[in-house]
Formats: C-alpha cells, sequence, structure tokens
C-alpha cells in the first residue's frame, strides 16, 4: 500500500466518522476547518470536485436505532435543568 493510500485511508476514517459518531461531529464535523481540509484532501485524492465531496459528507448517517445527540449537548441540557 503506497503512502497515499495510507493517508487517505486516515482521511477516509476521520471523514466517516463524522457522519456516524456525533460527538466526533461535534469537534471536526461540518462548519469546522478540519471537515473542510479533510474534504479538500479527499476531493485531491479522489479527483472530484470539492463542492460534490462537502455535500455527501454533510449528510448524517447514523443509523436509525442508535441515533442520538452529541453527549456535549445532553451534558448542556442537564446543566442547564440544574439552574447551572
Amino acid at each position: 500500500m503506497s503512502n497515499e493510500d495510507t493517508l487517505y485511508r486516515a482521511v477516509k476514517y476521520a471523514l466517516d466518522r463524522s457522519q456516524t459518531d456525533p460527538d466526533f461531529h461535534w469537534v471536526c464535523g461540518w462548519g469546522s476547518e478540519a471537515f473542510h481540509r479533510l474534504c479538500v484532501a479527499e476531493a485531491a485524492y479522489l479527483g472530484k470536485p470539492l463542492e460534490e465531496i462537502e455535500r455527501e459528507r454533510k449528510r448524517d448517517l447514523q443509523p436509525d436505532y442508535r441515533r442520538r445527540e452529541p453527549e456535549v449537548l445532553v451534558l448542556r441540557k442537564r446543566v442547564e435543568e440544574l439552574g447551572g
């Protein structure tokens, strides 16, 4: 496996996680600079337009059976309920 392939696998892993893990998405999901830079890398590797990659990667792919909010939002709501 080439170095480029190895690097792309790391980029793909992070982008896949941003679509399936709400906690990871909170930190590195669309709207973040990390997300944008990962999409730039994927677009360059695949030879696709950046806009197409970003559009594809913005989709939430959490399975319905385990769909949830990011833990940070759950905890924020708890603190507000406690009067914090």
